[in-house]
């Protein structure tokens, strides 16, 4: 077995002459059983490999990208026309509950799809909303993929299940026994 590791820090740097990045070793990081040691390497020093001062943590760099304004409202426009429409298929559901149709098709599985298409056109809103801080950011895209993953699960599990239940309705010899699931 090894008792010492040797590991070589190289950094990517912009050659001032070509203009073009070079691969430079700027440290050897030994690490044995009594500890670890850092050496950089000839002219080099804390604040020429770390600019801060200080080592990154390991999270990389994101360049923050908004969306062209103009497809922004465009996709603002769309979601909130398809929340107008999922609202007026809950107040259509709403109002002719008692009769024979809508009671066919299940109320309370349809509340279920419609709420779940609501959240998915608002996460359409969460996904264009324009920030430049990285936490705002970080809150948007969270918040959007919980919205966009609740949503769907809503949507096509219920949907899936009724479309069971329509497949067992017509597979099940004996039409008075309840359908259960598998």
């Amino acid at each position: 077995s090894r008792l010492e590791n040797s590991v070589r820090m190289e950094q990517y740097r912009v050659d001032d002459a070509e203009g073009s990045l070079t691969r430079e070793v700027v440290a050897h990081l030994t690490v044995t059983m009594e500890g670890t040691l850092l050496v950089y390497s000839e002219n080099e020093s804390n604040s020429t490999v770390w600019p801060a001062g200080i080592p990154p943590d390991g999270v990389p760099v994101v360049r923050i990208t908004t969306k062209a304004t103009s497809l922004s409202i465009l996709y603002y426009i769309l979601a909130v026309m398809g929340i107008l429409f999922a609202l007026t298929c809950l107040g259509f559901n709403i109002v002719f509950k008692g009769r024979k149709v809508i009671r066919l098709t299940s109320p309370n599985l349809n509340y279920l799809i419609i709420t779940g298409t609501i959240l998915l056109f608002i996460s359409v809103v969460f996904l264009v909303l324009p920030s430049t801080d990285q936490q705002v950011v970080t809150i948007y895209c969270n918040v959007d993929f919980w919205l966009f993953s609740v949503g769907n699960t809503l949507c096509f599990s219920v949907v899936l299940a009724k479309m069971w239940r329509v497949y067992y309705i017509f597979t099940n010899p004996s039409p008075k026994a309840k359908p259960t699931p598998p």
